[in-house]
Protein backbone atom coordinates (compact mmCIF):
# COMPACT_ATOMS: atom_id res chain seq x y z
CA UNK A 1 0.00 0.00 0.00
CA UNK A 2 1.10 3.37 -0.67
CA UNK A 3 1.89 6.04 2.61
CA UNK A 4 1.82 9.58 2.37
CA UNK A 5 3.61 11.77 4.67
CA UNK A 6 2.80 14.96 4.56
CA UNK A 7 1.85 18.01 7.37
CA UNK A 8 3.05 21.71 7.92
CA UNK A 9 6.86 22.35 7.04
CA UNK A 10 8.85 22.65 9.85
CA UNK A 11 6.38 19.39 11.59
CA UNK A 12 8.65 16.48 11.69
CA UNK A 13 7.37 14.91 8.22
CA UNK A 14 11.59 14.09 7.22
CA UNK A 15 12.03 12.56 10.74
CA UNK A 16 8.93 10.74 10.64
CA UNK A 17 9.19 9.38 6.63
CA UNK A 18 13.34 8.53 7.92
CA UNK A 19 11.81 5.88 10.81
CA UNK A 20 9.30 4.74 8.55
CA UNK A 21 11.63 3.96 5.57
CA UNK A 22 13.54 2.35 8.30
CA UNK A 23 11.00 0.70 9.29
CA UNK A 24 10.47 -0.35 5.53
CA UNK A 25 8.78 1.78 3.54
CA UNK A 26 10.31 2.27 -0.11
CA UNK A 27 10.64 5.88 -0.87
CA UNK A 28 12.23 5.44 -4.43
CA UNK A 29 15.46 5.88 -5.74
CA UNK A 30 18.26 7.13 -4.07
CA UNK A 31 19.23 9.33 -7.06
CA UNK A 32 15.62 10.58 -7.01
CA UNK A 33 15.76 12.09 -3.13
CA UNK A 34 16.17 15.39 -2.87
CA UNK A 35 19.94 15.81 -1.11
CA UNK A 36 20.14 17.34 2.85
CA UNK A 37 20.93 20.88 3.23
CA UNK A 38 22.16 23.65 6.37
CA UNK A 39 18.34 23.90 7.13
CA UNK A 40 17.90 19.79 7.28
CA UNK A 41 20.88 18.36 7.48
CA UNK A 42 19.84 14.48 8.80
CA UNK A 43 18.13 14.64 4.64
CA UNK A 44 14.70 15.80 3.26
CA UNK A 45 13.49 12.28 2.41
CA UNK A 46 11.60 13.59 -0.50
CA UNK A 47 11.13 12.01 -3.96
CA UNK A 48 12.56 15.31 -5.93
CA UNK A 49 10.70 14.47 -9.34
CA UNK A 50 7.73 13.95 -6.75
CA UNK A 51 8.14 17.77 -5.78
CA UNK A 52 8.38 18.97 -8.91
CA UNK A 53 5.38 18.07 -9.94
CA UNK A 54 3.70 19.68 -7.14
CA UNK A 55 5.78 22.90 -7.41
CA UNK A 56 4.31 22.98 -10.92
CA UNK A 57 0.55 21.94 -9.65
CA UNK A 58 0.69 24.68 -6.86
CA UNK A 59 2.12 27.53 -9.81
CA UNK A 60 -0.89 26.50 -11.64
CA UNK A 61 -3.13 27.72 -8.68
CA UNK A 62 -0.64 30.51 -8.45
CA UNK A 63 0.49 29.15 -5.37
CA UNK A 64 3.33 28.18 -3.75
CA UNK A 65 4.70 26.75 -0.62
CA UNK A 66 4.75 29.52 1.19
CA UNK A 67 1.39 31.16 -0.32
CA UNK A 68 -1.94 29.22 -0.57
CA UNK A 69 -4.90 31.20 -2.14
CA UNK A 70 -7.90 31.33 0.25
CA UNK A 71 -10.03 31.11 -2.84
CA UNK A 72 -9.12 27.84 -4.81
CA UNK A 73 -12.02 26.33 -7.09
CA UNK A 74 -13.98 23.36 -6.19
CA UNK A 75 -12.78 20.91 -8.77
CA UNK A 76 -9.49 22.55 -9.67
CA UNK A 77 -7.75 19.41 -9.69
CA UNK A 78 -9.68 18.14 -12.91
CA UNK A 79 -8.37 21.33 -14.90
CA UNK A 80 -7.41 20.05 -18.19
CA UNK A 81 -3.84 22.73 -17.62
CA UNK A 82 -2.72 20.03 -15.48
CA UNK A 83 -2.99 17.33 -17.96
CA UNK A 84 0.77 17.41 -18.76
CA UNK A 85 1.48 17.32 -14.87
CA UNK A 86 -0.71 14.23 -14.81
CA UNK A 87 1.23 11.98 -17.25
CA UNK A 88 4.38 12.95 -15.24
CA UNK A 89 3.09 11.72 -11.69
CA UNK A 90 1.88 8.52 -13.94
CA UNK A 91 5.42 7.92 -14.34
CA UNK A 92 6.22 8.28 -11.07
CA UNK A 93 3.42 5.97 -10.00
CA UNK A 94 4.65 3.46 -12.14
CA UNK A 95 8.27 3.60 -11.38
CA UNK A 96 6.68 1.98 -7.75
CA UNK A 97 5.33 -0.80 -9.57
CA UNK A 98 5.55 -4.31 -7.82
CA UNK A 99 6.67 -2.26 -4.13
CA UNK A 100 4.66 -3.81 -1.20
CA UNK A 101 5.33 -0.65 0.97
CA UNK A 102 6.25 2.48 -0.68
CA UNK A 103 5.73 5.90 -0.52
CA UNK A 104 6.46 10.03 -0.80
CA UNK A 105 6.46 12.71 1.58
CA UNK A 106 6.28 16.35 1.08
CA UNK A 107 4.66 19.13 2.99
CA UNK A 108 2.93 20.59 0.20
CA UNK A 109 0.89 17.15 -0.48
CA UNK A 110 -1.22 18.72 2.47
CA UNK A 111 -2.77 21.32 -0.71
CA UNK A 112 -1.95 19.27 -3.93
CA UNK A 113 -3.64 15.64 -2.61
CA UNK A 114 -6.73 15.79 -4.42
CA UNK A 115 -4.37 15.84 -7.49
CA UNK A 116 -3.06 12.86 -6.28
CA UNK A 117 -6.18 10.85 -5.27
CA UNK A 118 -7.52 10.06 -8.79
CA UNK A 119 -4.41 8.51 -10.05
CA UNK A 120 -3.41 6.88 -6.78
CA UNK A 121 -4.00 3.12 -5.56
CA UNK A 122 -5.69 2.59 -2.04
CA UNK A 123 -3.00 5.27 0.21
CA UNK A 124 -2.80 6.04 3.84
CA UNK A 125 -1.71 9.48 4.94
CA UNK A 126 0.51 10.51 7.99
CA UNK A 127 -0.21 13.76 9.08
CA UNK A 128 2.81 15.14 11.14
CA UNK A 129 1.36 17.95 13.53
CA UNK A 130 2.75 20.21 15.43
CA UNK A 131 2.47 23.30 18.14
CA UNK A 132 1.35 25.95 15.36
CA UNK A 133 3.47 28.72 17.37
CA UNK A 134 6.65 26.66 17.47
CA UNK A 135 6.52 26.36 13.68
CA UNK A 136 6.26 29.68 13.36
CA UNK A 137 9.11 30.57 15.86
CA UNK A 138 10.95 27.45 13.40
CA UNK A 139 10.40 29.35 10.08
CA UNK A 140 11.27 32.54 11.96
CA UNK A 141 14.55 31.67 12.72
CA UNK A 142 14.79 29.45 9.12
CA UNK A 143 13.54 31.58 6.90
CA UNK A 144 12.60 34.68 8.76
CA UNK A 145 8.85 34.80 7.89
CA UNK A 146 6.63 36.77 9.85
CA UNK A 147 4.76 34.77 12.61
CA UNK A 148 1.35 35.53 11.39
CA UNK A 149 2.23 34.54 7.74
CA UNK A 150 3.05 31.30 9.14
CA UNK A 151 0.67 30.93 11.47
CA UNK A 152 -1.84 31.31 8.18
CA UNK A 153 0.43 29.22 6.27
CA UNK A 154 -0.49 26.34 9.03
CA UNK A 155 -4.38 26.86 9.15
CA UNK A 156 -4.23 26.70 5.36
CA UNK A 157 -1.93 23.73 5.43
CA UNK A 158 -4.03 21.35 7.70
CA UNK A 159 -7.21 22.86 6.73
CA UNK A 160 -6.95 21.58 3.16
CA UNK A 161 -4.76 18.37 4.71
CA UNK A 162 -8.70 17.69 6.62
CA UNK A 163 -10.75 18.42 3.60
CA UNK A 164 -9.15 16.20 1.46
CA UNK A 165 -8.55 13.32 3.98
CA UNK A 166 -11.47 11.17 6.13
CA UNK A 167 -10.42 9.94 9.40
CA UNK A 168 -9.91 5.96 8.49
CA UNK A 169 -7.34 7.28 6.03
CA UNK A 170 -4.88 9.23 8.06
CA UNK A 171 -2.63 8.73 11.35
CA UNK A 172 -2.10 12.00 13.01
CA UNK A 173 1.31 11.90 14.82
CA UNK A 174 2.59 14.34 17.18
CA UNK A 175 6.35 16.07 16.84
CA UNK A 176 6.76 15.91 20.65
CA UNK A 177 5.51 12.60 20.86
CA UNK A 178 8.75 11.07 19.56
CA UNK A 179 10.58 13.03 22.15
CA UNK A 180 8.85 11.98 25.29
CA UNK A 181 8.15 8.42 24.34
CA UNK A 182 9.76 7.42 20.58
CA UNK A 183 8.89 3.81 20.57
CA UNK A 184 5.28 4.48 21.66
CA UNK A 185 4.50 6.91 19.61
CA UNK A 186 6.63 4.76 16.82
CA UNK A 187 4.07 1.51 18.11
CA UNK A 188 0.93 3.31 17.42
CA UNK A 189 1.74 5.09 14.30
CA UNK A 190 2.85 1.40 12.82
CA UNK A 191 -0.45 -0.28 13.99
CA UNK A 192 -2.07 2.86 12.27
CA UNK A 193 -0.90 1.67 9.27
CA UNK A 194 -1.41 -1.75 9.95
CA UNK A 195 2.61 -2.65 9.43
CA UNK A 196 4.28 -5.55 11.99
CA UNK A 197 7.96 -4.18 11.72
CA UNK A 198 10.50 -6.10 13.93
CA UNK A 199 11.08 -5.21 17.10
CA UNK A 200 15.37 -4.63 16.46
CA UNK A 201 13.91 -2.14 13.07
CA UNK A 202 11.93 -0.43 15.38
CA UNK A 203 14.87 0.72 17.72
CA UNK A 204 17.06 1.53 15.23
CA UNK A 205 13.94 4.21 13.94
CA UNK A 206 13.93 5.49 16.67
CA UNK A 207 17.58 6.61 17.39
CA UNK A 208 17.58 8.27 14.56
CA UNK A 209 14.77 10.73 16.73
CA UNK A 210 17.64 11.62 19.04
CA UNK A 211 19.85 12.19 15.95
CA UNK A 212 17.14 14.42 14.67
CA UNK A 213 17.11 16.61 17.82
CA UNK A 214 20.24 19.20 16.85
CA UNK A 215 18.15 20.12 13.42
CA UNK A 216 15.45 21.83 15.47
CA UNK A 217 15.90 24.69 17.29
CA UNK A 218 12.23 25.79 17.77
CA UNK A 219 11.39 27.66 21.37
CA UNK A 220 8.90 24.91 22.97
CA UNK A 221 8.80 26.34 26.07
CA UNK A 222 8.12 30.19 24.50
CA UNK A 223 6.10 29.20 21.43
CA UNK A 224 3.56 27.08 23.76
CA UNK A 225 2.87 30.30 25.53
CA UNK A 226 1.83 32.26 23.01
CA UNK A 227 -1.88 32.81 22.34
CA UNK A 228 -3.02 31.32 19.48
CA UNK A 229 -6.15 32.79 17.05
CA UNK A 230 -9.14 31.00 17.43
CA UNK A 231 -9.80 29.50 14.06
CA UNK A 232 -6.09 27.84 14.78
CA UNK A 233 -6.04 27.17 18.40
CA UNK A 234 -9.51 25.30 17.38
CA UNK A 235 -8.33 23.22 14.23
CA UNK A 236 -5.32 21.95 16.37
CA UNK A 237 -7.57 20.59 18.82
CA UNK A 238 -9.01 18.32 16.26
CA UNK A 239 -6.00 17.23 15.30
CA UNK A 240 -4.61 16.87 19.15
CA UNK A 241 -8.18 14.68 19.35
CA UNK A 242 -6.20 12.43 16.79
CA UNK A 243 -3.03 11.91 18.57
CA UNK A 244 -4.28 9.78 20.75
CA UNK A 245 -5.05 11.02 25.23
CA UNK A 246 -1.48 10.87 26.40
CA UNK A 247 -0.18 15.15 26.48
CA UNK A 248 2.80 16.01 24.29
CA UNK A 249 5.67 17.67 25.90
CA UNK A 250 4.56 21.03 24.48
CA UNK A 251 1.20 21.46 25.82
CA UNK A 252 2.46 20.48 29.21
CA UNK A 253 4.76 23.20 28.31
CA UNK A 254 2.09 25.64 28.38
CA UNK A 255 2.25 25.17 32.54
CA UNK A 256 4.69 27.83 33.98
CA UNK A 257 6.72 26.18 36.35
CA UNK A 258 6.76 27.43 39.88
CA UNK A 259 10.34 26.80 40.98
CA UNK A 260 9.35 26.66 44.73
CA UNK A 261 6.60 24.76 44.07
CA UNK A 262 7.80 22.07 41.32
CA UNK A 263 11.72 21.09 43.16
CA UNK A 264 9.81 19.36 46.01
CA UNK A 265 7.77 17.23 43.24
CA UNK A 266 11.11 16.87 41.21
CA UNK A 267 12.68 15.19 44.18
CA UNK A 268 10.10 12.90 44.78
CA UNK A 269 10.23 12.35 40.69
CA UNK A 270 13.92 11.72 41.13
CA UNK A 271 13.97 9.02 43.38
CA UNK A 272 11.42 7.24 41.94
CA UNK A 273 12.46 7.36 38.50
CA UNK A 274 16.04 6.49 39.73
CA UNK A 275 14.56 3.21 41.21
CA UNK A 276 12.66 2.58 38.09
CA UNK A 277 15.89 2.88 36.17
CA UNK A 278 17.86 0.30 38.33
CA UNK A 279 14.54 -2.09 38.05
CA UNK A 280 15.08 -1.31 34.66
CA UNK A 281 18.69 -2.11 34.05
CA UNK A 282 18.60 -4.86 36.18
CA UNK A 283 15.77 -6.77 34.27
CA UNK A 284 16.15 -5.73 30.93
CA UNK A 285 19.44 -6.23 28.91
CA UNK A 286 20.20 -5.60 24.84
CA UNK A 287 19.64 -2.40 22.62
CA UNK A 288 15.66 -1.80 23.44
CA UNK A 289 16.88 -2.00 27.22
CA UNK A 290 19.72 0.62 26.44
CA UNK A 291 17.44 3.03 24.42
CA UNK A 292 14.59 3.05 26.90
CA UNK A 293 17.70 3.66 29.46
CA UNK A 294 18.49 6.69 27.50
CA UNK A 295 15.09 8.35 27.38
CA UNK A 296 14.30 7.65 30.88
CA UNK A 297 17.12 9.57 31.67
CA UNK A 298 16.67 12.66 29.42
CA UNK A 299 12.98 12.79 30.94
CA UNK A 300 15.16 13.15 34.32
CA UNK A 301 17.43 16.15 32.80
CA UNK A 302 14.79 17.83 31.76
CA UNK A 303 13.02 17.67 34.90
CA UNK A 304 15.88 18.92 36.38
CA UNK A 305 16.72 21.97 34.21
CA UNK A 306 12.64 22.96 34.38
CA UNK A 307 13.20 22.48 38.37
CA UNK A 308 16.27 25.06 38.41
CA UNK A 309 18.87 25.91 36.06
CA UNK A 310 21.35 24.83 33.60
CA UNK A 311 24.66 24.49 35.87
CA UNK A 312 22.24 22.10 38.31
CA UNK A 313 20.76 19.69 35.76
CA UNK A 314 24.70 19.46 34.68
CA UNK A 315 25.98 19.08 38.14
CA UNK A 316 22.64 16.36 38.91
CA UNK A 317 23.96 14.65 35.58
CA UNK A 318 27.00 14.04 36.57
CA UNK A 319 26.14 12.85 40.07
CA UNK A 320 23.03 10.71 38.86
CA UNK A 321 24.54 9.11 35.97
CA UNK A 322 28.48 8.83 36.22
CA UNK A 323 27.19 4.42 36.60
CA UNK A 324 26.61 4.62 32.58
CA UNK A 325 28.57 4.91 30.13
CA UNK A 326 25.73 6.78 28.26
CA UNK A 327 27.29 9.97 30.30
CA UNK A 328 28.55 12.17 27.40
CA UNK A 329 25.75 10.80 25.27
CA UNK A 330 22.98 11.71 27.68
CA UNK A 331 24.80 15.04 28.08
CA UNK A 332 24.83 15.57 24.44
CA UNK A 333 21.52 14.67 23.81
CA UNK A 334 19.58 16.79 26.25
CA UNK A 335 22.08 19.79 25.46
CA UNK A 336 19.97 19.12 21.60
CA UNK A 337 16.78 19.20 23.67
CA UNK A 338 18.08 22.97 25.40
CA UNK A 339 18.82 23.41 21.44
CA UNK A 340 15.68 22.87 20.25
CA UNK A 341 13.59 25.17 23.00
CA UNK A 342 15.76 27.84 21.64
CA UNK A 343 18.60 28.10 24.48
CA UNK A 344 21.65 27.96 22.68
CA UNK A 345 24.03 29.31 25.87
CA UNK A 346 22.66 26.14 27.46
CA UNK A 347 23.19 23.87 25.01
CA UNK A 348 26.91 25.13 24.47
CA UNK A 349 26.77 24.50 28.10
CA UNK A 350 26.00 20.76 27.78
CA UNK A 351 27.91 19.99 24.69
CA UNK A 352 31.16 21.26 26.35
CA UNK A 353 31.17 18.85 29.42
CA UNK A 354 30.08 16.20 27.36
CA UNK A 355 32.82 16.83 25.27
CA UNK A 356 34.79 16.85 28.49
CA UNK A 357 33.78 13.37 29.27
CA UNK A 358 34.22 12.02 25.76
CA UNK A 359 36.62 14.33 23.65
CA UNK A 360 36.34 11.85 20.78
CA UNK A 361 32.44 12.34 20.37
CA UNK A 362 32.47 13.73 16.83
CA UNK A 363 28.52 14.80 16.67
CA UNK A 364 29.34 16.78 20.13
CA UNK A 365 31.94 18.61 18.11
CA UNK A 366 29.74 19.29 15.10
CA UNK A 367 26.88 20.59 16.78
CA UNK A 368 28.67 22.71 18.98
CA UNK A 369 30.06 24.42 16.11
CA UNK A 370 26.69 25.08 14.61
CA UNK A 371 25.55 26.35 18.00
CA UNK A 372 29.08 28.71 18.14
CA UNK A 373 28.20 29.81 14.52
CA UNK A 374 24.98 30.96 15.56
CA UNK A 375 26.23 32.54 19.07
CA UNK A 376 28.91 34.50 16.33
CA UNK A 377 31.77 32.41 17.91
CA UNK A 378 33.63 31.57 14.74
CA UNK A 379 37.24 30.74 15.52
CA UNK A 380 35.67 28.29 18.47
CA UNK A 381 33.40 26.77 15.63
CA UNK A 382 36.02 26.62 13.20
CA UNK A 383 37.60 24.39 16.07
CA UNK A 384 35.35 21.83 16.61
CA UNK A 385 34.44 21.71 12.85
CA UNK A 386 37.81 20.63 12.42
CA UNK A 387 37.65 17.77 14.82
CA UNK A 388 34.43 16.46 14.09
CA UNK A 389 35.70 16.39 10.52
CA UNK A 390 39.19 14.33 11.86
CA UNK A 391 37.08 11.99 14.01
CA UNK A 392 34.78 10.93 10.90
CA UNK A 393 36.33 11.57 8.19
CA UNK A 394 34.27 10.02 5.64
CA UNK A 395 31.28 12.01 7.05
CA UNK A 396 30.58 13.88 4.27
CA UNK A 397 28.09 16.66 6.56
CA UNK A 398 30.79 17.19 9.02
CA UNK A 399 33.67 17.64 5.95
CA UNK A 400 31.29 20.18 4.14
CA UNK A 401 30.49 21.87 6.61
CA UNK A 402 34.66 22.14 7.77
CA UNK A 403 34.83 23.17 4.39
CA UNK A 404 32.13 25.91 4.31
CA UNK A 405 33.89 27.46 7.37
CA UNK A 406 36.81 27.37 5.68
CA UNK A 407 35.21 29.45 2.83
CA UNK A 408 33.66 31.39 5.22
CA UNK A 409 36.70 32.68 7.00
CA UNK A 410 38.88 33.20 4.17
CA UNK A 411 40.52 30.09 4.11
CA UNK A 412 40.57 29.60 0.37
CA UNK A 413 43.58 27.06 0.16
CA UNK A 414 42.03 24.87 3.00
CA UNK A 415 38.35 25.04 1.75
CA UNK A 416 39.20 23.98 -1.61
CA UNK A 417 41.52 20.92 -0.14
CA UNK A 418 38.47 20.11 1.61
CA UNK A 419 36.00 20.45 -1.12
CA UNK A 420 38.25 17.87 -3.25
CA UNK A 421 38.36 15.74 -0.30
CA UNK A 422 34.73 15.38 -0.25
CA UNK A 423 34.58 14.65 -4.05
CA UNK A 424 36.91 11.80 -4.00
CA UNK A 425 34.30 10.29 -1.72
CA UNK A 426 31.23 11.21 -3.44
CA UNK A 427 32.08 12.54 -6.90
CA UNK A 428 28.29 13.39 -7.79
CA UNK A 429 27.73 16.14 -4.95
CA UNK A 430 27.60 18.93 -7.51
CA UNK A 431 26.88 21.45 -5.37
CA UNK A 432 30.30 21.07 -3.90
CA UNK A 433 32.08 21.53 -7.43
CA UNK A 434 29.96 24.99 -7.22
CA UNK A 435 31.72 26.29 -4.13
CA UNK A 436 34.67 25.24 -5.49
CA UNK A 437 34.16 27.46 -8.76
CA UNK A 438 33.11 29.71 -6.12
CA UNK A 439 36.21 29.75 -4.31
CA UNK A 440 38.69 30.34 -7.86
CA UNK A 441 36.72 33.24 -8.51
CA UNK A 442 37.70 34.55 -4.78
CA UNK A 443 41.40 33.89 -5.38
CA UNK A 444 40.95 35.43 -8.85
CA UNK A 445 41.47 32.76 -10.67
CA UNK A 446 38.56 32.99 -13.43
CA UNK A 447 39.51 30.33 -15.98
CA UNK A 448 39.49 27.58 -13.59
CA UNK A 449 36.44 28.72 -12.06
CA UNK A 450 34.65 28.90 -15.70
CA UNK A 451 36.47 24.74 -16.29
CA UNK A 452 35.10 23.90 -13.42
CA UNK A 453 31.55 25.42 -13.76
CA UNK A 454 31.50 23.50 -17.59
CA UNK A 455 32.66 20.84 -15.98
CA UNK A 456 29.50 20.85 -13.89
CA UNK A 457 26.70 21.96 -16.56
CA UNK A 458 27.66 18.79 -18.61
CA UNK A 459 26.64 16.25 -15.87
CA UNK A 460 23.58 18.64 -14.54
CA UNK A 461 22.30 20.72 -17.42
CA UNK A 462 19.56 22.11 -15.09
CA UNK A 463 22.40 23.32 -12.28
CA UNK A 464 21.04 27.27 -12.51
CA UNK A 465 23.88 28.15 -10.48
CA UNK A 466 26.57 27.21 -12.89
CA UNK A 467 25.16 29.23 -14.88
CA UNK A 468 24.43 32.26 -12.92
CA UNK A 469 27.67 32.19 -12.38
CA UNK A 470 29.17 31.63 -15.66
CA UNK A 471 27.20 35.10 -16.27
CA UNK A 472 28.81 36.44 -13.60
CA UNK A 473 32.12 36.16 -14.67
CA UNK A 474 31.94 35.84 -18.20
Amino acid sequence: MMTIITGMHRSGTSMVTRMLNICGLDLGPEERLMPPTAHNAAGYWEDSAMVSVNEAVLDSLGAGWDYIPPDLAPGWEKSSRLDPFRETARRLIDSFEGKASWGWKDPRLCVTLPFWKALLPDFKVVICLRHPAAVADSLLRRSGHSTAMSLNLWLEYNRHLLQNTVATQRVVTHYDSFFSAPMEELSRLLAGLGWSVPEERMVEACGTVLANLRHSHASSGQAATLPLPKAIDELYQVLLDECGPRKTDMEQANVTLNTEMEVPHYRRTLQKQNEEMARFKEVTSGSVAKHELLIKSLGLLKQASDAGSVESGITLAEKVFGQFAEQAQLLYYYGQILAQRGDLEGAASYLTVALKYDQNLAVAHHDLAIIRLELGQADDALRHLGEAARLEPDNLIYLENFADAKLSAGDIADALKAYRGILELDGGKVDVRLKMAQAHVRLGENQRAVEICNDLIAVAPEHSGARQLLSRIA
